[in-house]
Parts: structure tokens; C-alpha cells; sequence
């Protein structure tokens, strides 16, 4: 696991894993399914970043007080928008 992968499952870890702000069931399988992702090495970092931020941009409202949450929601918008210009916008001019 390359550092940047490193980084983000253990963040993903500790936020799953704390019991100061309850997850909801939605928001827990969405940690799992990214870091289990990260950890066979299925997906690109800034595909598992586009598919997950939704739920940590949601549950970061939810918590604006939880440092880790506000964190996790910079790194991946950092890694996300790698996707978007990689993948999604370039799909944009193919016409």
C-alpha cells in the first residue's frame, strides 16, 4: 500500500472505529467498502475519494466539531478532483 492509500485507511480506521459521533449504518458501510477497497488495492485512491466524499460531506455536517471528519473531507476532495479532471471531464468534449 502505497502512503497515500496508507494515510487514508487509517484515517477512514479511526473514524470508524471511534464512538464520540455516531455513524449510521449508511455512513459504516461506506467506511468499510472504501477501506476494504483500500486494502486489496481494487480501486484507484482518487476513485474510492469521487465515490466516498458524498457520505463523509454529509456526515461532516452532521459533526463540525470532529477534527478527523473536517480532515478526511479536505484529503479526499484533494484526491477527488484528480477523477473528476481524469475521468469525468475529459468525457465532457469527446462529442
Amino acid at each position: 500500500m502505497n502512503p497515500k492509500a496508507k494515510r487514508l485507511y487509517e484515517l477512514i480506521h479511526k473514524i470508524y472505529n471511534q464512538s464520540a459521533y455516531p455513524l449510521s449504518h449508511v455512513e459504516k458501510q461506506a467506511f468499510f467498502e472504501a477501506a476494504k477497497k483500500l486494502t486489496n488495492n481494487q480501486e484507484r485512491i482518487s476513485l474510492i475519494a469521487y465515490r466516498l466524499y458524498p457520505t463523509v460531506e454529509k456526515a461532516a455536517q452532521s459533526y463540525q466539531s470532529y477534527k478527523e471528519l473536517q480532515y478526511l473531507k479536505k484529503l479526499l476532495l484533494k484526491y477527488r478532483w484528480k477523477y473528476y479532471l481524469g475521468v469525468v471531464l475529459p468525457s465532457a468534449f469527446i462529442r
